[in-house]
């Protein structure tokens, strides 16, 4: 048999900047996991996509 092939994953571990960075926002959204989930688009650059327009109060770039 042939060897099987796999898809390629980044390896990436989780950073604990997203949480600071989550932590240290003053808006009103109490839901942590968005705020880790704005935190990280905002370190990377990279847009949310989420129908959620409440996440637009971390002036992200959300993609729905």
């Amino acid at each position: 048999m042939g060897k099987r092939s796999r898809a390629w994953v980044p390896n990436r571990y989780p950073s604990p900047m997203p949480c600071s960075e989550a932590g240290s926002w003053s808006v009103a959204h109490c839901d942590p996991f968005d705020r880790v989930l704005a935190a990280q688009a905002h370190l990377e650059d990279i847009p949310l996509v989420s129908a959620d327009v409440a996440l637009d109060l971390f002036g992200i770039n959300r993609r729905c």
